[in-house]
């Protein structure tokens, strides 16, 4: 494996060097992957469930793949259900719903698609989440059933 130069983190107590990789000329960024990280999953859902304690909210919403660990560590401290946004179509999804959204690790268009079974799931509920693809999680999720 190719010798990485890295960056220090600290996350909820928990140290890591994330590895740098240039993504163009003069431009790296430090990556962080979490999934098979239990120690770190853990520490991050305890702190998180800490932050949005007084945040009223039903369900948690994420897109695949590399956050549904801390969905479901969330969802187990928190004790709210979460579901996962997929970002291709399969025929056991029957008649989802979706929206196009931007991807933050590659920067090209991307498909959310919200599960027929999970329509019922969000309908009226008050959903957590931030950032540039949670508001096209609402926008899924006001297609569905209204606002939020």
């Amino acid at each position: 494996m190719t010798k990485r130069e890295t960056y220090p983190i600290e996350i909820a107590g928990i140290k890591r060097d994330l590895r740098l990789f240039e993504i163009k000329p003069g431009l790296r960024i430090a990556i962080l992957n979490i999934l098979g990280d239990t120690e770190l999953v853990q520490a991050c859902a305890r702190g998180l469930a800490a932050k949005v304690k007084d945040v009223d909210f039903d369900i948690i919403m994420t897109a695949e793949a590399k956050s549904i660990p801390i969905a479901h560590a969330l969802s187990v401290e928190t004790k709210k259900p979460y579901i996962v946004l997929r970002k291709t179509y399969k025929p056991y999804m029957g008649d989802a719903i979706k929206a196009e959204t931007l991807s933050i690790t590659t920067g090209q268009p991307q498909v959310l698609i919200l599960d027929e079974k999970d329509i019922e799931a969000i309908k009226g509920k008050k959903r957590a989440g931030r950032g540039r693809c949670h508001q096209h999680r609402l926008d899924l999720a006001r297609h569905a059933h209204g606002p939020r």
